[in-house]
């Protein structure tokens, strides 16, 4: 049965279009020769930040229900108020890159973790490692509950992409799921 569904990856039974790349599923597996999309780039990526609690929830690719959702894991700043923090993804090589989706962690009337005040995308500088530079993009950088907020900008090919809030000043800020595609 195993080898049924091997055999079948990236093949519709009823017409329908696939995920592709992205999902891995554009190929049967024995046929696939490079790992691609957002489970390579989530789950090979070294994760850190600036603080907090349970950084490994950014990309364990489990989708809450609702922003307030504690029954899947995510990660937070708390009790850092009214402060900048971020996460960072190091890619194990460069990459190119040019959407983020970000899921807020927000437990109004249970919690002190608020969608924050604003944020912004950085990657780092292929020429100066040390150096973090915007990515360019028109998009509004959203913070809206219980969905996905999607940031697509210029393709940039670097070995780290930061993602940078300002919390509001009473509260902490908190993610549940970060993707890079």
């Amino acid at each position: 049965m195993a080898k049924f569904f091997l055999d079948i990856r990236g093949k519709s039974l009823d017409g329908r279009e696939l995920g592709g790349k992205y999902n891995q599923d554009h190929l049967p597996i024995v046929d696939q020769n490079e790992a691609v999309g957002h489970a390579v780039r989530a789950s090979n990526s070294t994760v850190s930040v600036s603080y907090g609690k349970n950084p490994q929830a950014l990309n364990d690719q489990l989708e809450p229900k609702n922003s307030i959702d504690h029954s899947v894991p995510y990660y937070h700043w708390w009790p850092h108020k009214g402060t900048t923090e971020w996460v960072e993804y190091e890619f194990p090589r460069k990459a190119e890159v040019s959407t983020i989706e970000v899921y807020w962690f927000d437990d109004t009337g249970i919690g002190e973790c608020r969608l924050p005040k604003s944020w912004k995308i950085l990657y780092r500088d292929s020429k100066d490692e040390n150096k973090w530079r915007p990515v360019y993009t028109t998009d509004l950088y959203g913070t809206d509950k219980d969905k996905f907020n999607v940031i697509t900008f210029e393709t940039v090919r670097t070995g780290a992409l930061r993602l940078e809030i300002i919390s509001q000043p009473e509260f902490a800020g908190g993610i549940h799921e970060l993707r890079v595609k």
